[in-house]
């Protein structure tokens, strides 16, 4: 069995962040994302800083941190933008608006 790629490194904890948001484990899910993060922008994994930005306004908005989920979201966005990751984008937008009324 060969090794995990530092992509699927990164992927994992990507995905350990999303499992322990939905279980509101967010201080988990912050750790994660920030290990997730130091690789993702070492080796400059576009798609996958966009999903990690993306996760972390997810955390943001059960602490009531709506600045802060708008940030991150616009953030995820511009690197999905970036990488060509049109699925990525779309979660982005998701999560940048405000209100019906927007």
């Amino acid at each position: 069995m060969r090794p995990p790629t530092i992509r699927e490194r990164c992927t994992a904890w990507i995905g350990l962040a999303a499992v322990k948001r939905v279980t509101e484990d967010l201080a988990g899910a912050v750790v994660d994302l920030e290990q997730a993060d130091a690789v993702a922008v070492r080796h400059c994994l576009l798609a996958e800083q966009a999903r990690i930005h993306f996760l972390r306004g997810n955390l943001c908005f059960p602490r009531g941190d709506l600045d802060g989920c708008l940030r991150e979201h616009g953030i995820g966005l511009e690197l999905a933008k970036r990488a060509g990751a049109t699925e990525l984008e779309a979660m982005a937008l998701g999560g940048r608006r405000r209100s019906p009324m927007d």
